[in-house]
């Protein structure tokens, strides 16, 4: 996705940024679904299909600070042209420099996805003395994208976990993630081949993980055996 920015917005634009996002950062009122020109004038984002016709939504932003710096960080998405429920997804990050906002994130998290996807807010998350900023997709469970804001924002990557059975497979049903000052922790559902999609018995998988320079690191797993009654 390509994503146009003016870092030199005209005063007037500025003082109506500073408004609108001083009532976004202060209101307790939902705000899914809004329109990007309406919550950031000045700022222009182009999606994937680049048709004037195509408006961008805002599903879920937070204001975030670290180490003296002021962020934006915002989840949108772009509407499929011909269909009602199809939809393109992008995290993007907006660092606060002096009189304006400066683009330092902007990627495409889900492209083509459903209407049923929660786009839940982002969040600043501290773990081994580092600033994260985590973003949030959620269908019976999380996935979450994080970046390190600090010296300067960048992507942090996830270890995938290898070790299931020819047998098994993650459910993605209710898989639940712990944050932590020292790492985080996701419990993901098995299930095994000949399950109905009701009732997996693979029982639970906690995957544990560490951070290390830019990447979480898998340091410990334990398994969970499913409850006799679900098998």
């Amino acid at each position: 996705m390509v994503m146009k920015w003016s870092n030199t917005m005209p005063a007037s634009t500025w003082k109506s940024l500073v408004v609108v996002v001083a009532v976004l950062w202060s209101s307790n009122a939902s705000t899914q679904d809004e329109l990007l020109e309406s919550l950031l004038p000045g700022v222009q984002l182009a999606g994937h299909f680049a048709s004037p016709e195509t408006d961008l939504y805002v599903s879920a932003y937070s204001r975030i600070e670290s180490a003296g710096r002021e962020y934006i960080a915002l989840t949108y998405y772009e509407p499929y042209p011909d269909s009602p429920t199809l939809r393109d997804i992008s995290f993007a990050l907006l660092e606060r420099v002096g009189d304006e906002y400066r683009l330092r994130i902007d990627e495409v998290a889900v492209d083509g996805a459903g209407s049923g996807l929660e786009l839940q807010k982002p969040f600043l998350y501290t773990v081994d003395a580092q600033d994260l900023v985590v973003f949030q997709v959620c269908y019976r469970g999380c996935r979450y994208s994080m970046y390190r804001l600090n010296p300067a924002p960048g992507r942090i990557t996830i270890e995938e976990y290898v070790g299931l059975g020819a047998d098994e497979s993650f459910t993605g049903r209710g898989d639940t993630s712990h944050f932590d000052a020292s790492g985080f922790s996701t419990a993901f559902n098995l299930a095994r081949i000949g399950d109905s999609s009701c009732c997996p018995s693979g029982g639970t998988l906690n995957v544990f993980y560490v951070l290390r320079g830019d990447r979480f690191r898998i340091s410990r797993v334990e398994r969970e055996e499913a409850a006799q009654e679900a098998r």
